[in-house]
């Protein structure tokens, strides 16, 4: 059952048998990854393509492995040539690629067997709340008045809702009359962010006040 199909050579029925199950494990990679991480759907549909590509690739070399992989791994610097990837999507990436090179060996049935249980570990890792971090981080960016000492009106706002504050950048805006604070939070991941903000606000007399996971833009 697990032996390859390939034994007595490339056919066209073996080239049907090993192409529909590349693509089968390519929409079960993609589906994974698309319910695992945001994605895109340019990302899902190389992901879906990638292990039919491995595939003929792996059985046009007739079989030599590495040469298959050298190529392969030219191939797969394409993707990442322009814009970095995730951690996530390198994973992605790179269960497609595996999946394509076991099928274009023969190993149809073990390609569906790893395919079938990496997909259910992501799942399970996925949706445990094994590895999740018990904090956040966040970025604050608030303005205060020049007349009020920060570090005597913000502090008791931090230490009530137990989120370590560092404080990276102080600048001065409107001709040293406002001062705008950045900070970087560890939040709670059960703390009310609204309730939160509110007490802020209140502290920094209703001037601007940005918080999110990016230090440049975002905000409640």
């Amino acid at each position: 059952m697990f032996d390859s199909i390939l034994a007595q050579g490339v056919t066209l029925s073996s080239l049907t048998i090993t192409s529909t199950v590349a693509l089968l494990v390519g929409v079960m990679v993609a589906g994974v990854h698309a319910k695992t991480t945001h994605y895109s759907k340019n990302f899902a549909i190389t992901l879906v393509t990638l292990p039919i590509l491995v595939q003929f690739v792996i059985m046009m070399t007739s079989g030599n492995l590495g040469t298959g992989v050298a190529i392969m791994g030219t191939f797969s610097l394409i993707r990442f040539r322009s814009m970095p990837g995730t951690s996530r999507e390198l994973i992605s990436v790179f269960a497609a690629m595996t999946m394509g090179l076991i099928i274009g060996t023969g190993y149809v049935f073990v390609a569906l067997f790893a395919a079938c249980f990496v997909s259910i570990v992501l799942l399970l890792l996925h949706h445990l709340a094994l590895f999740d971090p018990s904090n956040s981080s966040q970025y604050l960016t608030i303005s205060m008045p020049e007349d009020l000492e920060h570090e005597t009106v913000l502090q008791p706002v931090f230490e009530q809702y137990q989120v370590k504050a560092t404080l990276e950048s102080i600048r001065l805006k409107n001709m040293g009359s406002i001062f705008e604070l950045n900070y970087h939070l560890e939040l709670p991941k059960q703390m009310d962010r609204r309730a939160f903000i509110n007490d802020l606000r209140i502290r920094n007399r209703n001037l601007a006040i940005i918080l999110g996971t990016n230090p440049n833009k975002g905000g409640l």
